[in-house]
């Protein structure tokens, strides 16, 4: 059940084309996120995260690249680790508000 589409940009300055799915919410990530590298979903996707108010986005393997709340964004490097946190996009803020309906 995909919806909306969204444009993001990565880490490495690369965008990625996503589709918005509410129908999908990814397991815990543990303790200060540290299994989020590990998180797999659809790919090209965001998801919700269990954790009210957060999302996921996938890349074309279904692997975690970005995870996003209100406060900040943190980058996420699959299998290592994540990158330097920044502020949220508005692009990034809507994905919240569509997929949480905030």
């Amino acid at each position: 059940m995909a919806r909306e589409i969204a444009v993001l940009l990565l880490e490495d300055n690369t965008s990625i084309l996503v589709k918005l799915r509410p129908d999908i919410d990814l397991p815990g990530a543990g303790r200060s996120g540290e299994n989020v590298k590990f998180l797999k979903g659809p790919p090209k996707s965001a998801v919700r995260s269990i954790a009210p108010g957060r999302v996921f986005v996938t890349d074309a393997k279904g692997q975690v690249v970005l995870d996003i709340t209100m406060e900040r964004v943190k980058p996420v490097r699959p299998q290592i680790g994540f990158g330097e946190k920044r502020a949220p996009t508005a692009v990034e803020l809507s994905l919240i508000a569509k997929l949480w309906k905030k």
